[in-house]
């Protein structure tokens, strides 16, 4: 007799023996239950063999009904299964400081990091710093998890990319009604006529210019000059153009 039939007329003469002890017909889902429950080993005697743990739960997924057939003890049992599904409670694989959550997996665990760590076990501290334009025009100090950025002059922001606004930010940056003109990372003066320097402080002495006729003299004063003629005369020139300069 060939094995497949004799599984089979063990399946009917179980039927048999449950017609018998009560019943004349059995459900359509118990039925069923008979005919395709999946075979447990290669051995015409399968359903009536102790679980197989490698078959059940290593070579795919089992329940706890099925590792309870493989164990056949509730301790057992309980203690594989606890193995098998809280890994990163019985364990603690995972990274204090750099892992957020642990999420246990079948036989195995997930390490979820927080930002700036990464891993397996989120144990390694990310270098952001080593990192493309991580601080833009700044220095990057990289800390355990994080890092902060030490801005240029000029600059601002999480990364050092935001030009500060100098002409806005900050009052009297200019003198002498100078005016305040913005540059990417600083600013310039742009100064009233008569007056010089980063800040426009400074009074140009237009003496130093040349600007008098020759022959003439220059006397400077606040923001002005004045070309004059000493008592013994500039010369005819010289006269000529101071008087056009004074009576044009």
């Amino acid at each position: 007799m060939s094995k497949g039939v004799f599984v089979f007329a063990l399946i009917i003469a179980y039927v048999g023996s449950t017609l018998a002890a009560g019943g004349v017909f059995v459900s359509k889902e118990e039925a069923s239950n008979y005919l395709t429950r999946e075979k447990r080993a290669n051995s015409g005697f399968e359903e009536f063999a102790k679980g197989n743990f490698e078959q059940e739960c290593v070579e795919e997924i089992c329940n706890y009904e099925e590792l309870r057939e493989v164990y056949e003890n509730t301790a057992q049992t309980n203690a594989k299964w606890d193995e098998l599904t809280r890994q990163c409670e019985n364990m603690s694989p995972c990274n204090d400081i750099g892992t957020d959550t642990c999420q246990n997996l079948w036989s195995s665990y997930a390490c979820h990091c927080h930002a700036g760590y990464t891993g397996v076990h989120c144990e390694t501290d990310i270098d952001e710093c080593q990192q493309n334009e991580t601080c833009v025009h700044g220095i990057c100090i990289n800390g355990i998890g994080t890092y902060d950025c030490v801005c240029s002059t000029g600059y601002e922001g999480d990364t050092c990319n935001d030009d500060i606004n100098e002409c806005e930010n900050f009052d009297n940056l200019c003198q002498n009604e100078g005016e305040c003109v913005n540059d990417v990372g600083s600013y310039h003066c742009a100064c009233a006529a008569g007056y010089t320097g980063s800040d426009c402080s400074q009074d140009v002495n237009e003496c130093d210019l040349n600007l008098c006729p020759e022959g003439s003299q220059c006397e400077h004063g606040a923001n002005s000059y004045t070309c004059f003629c000493p008592d013994e005369g500039c010369g005819a020139s010289a006269d000529a153009q101071l008087q056009q300069a004074v009576d044009p």
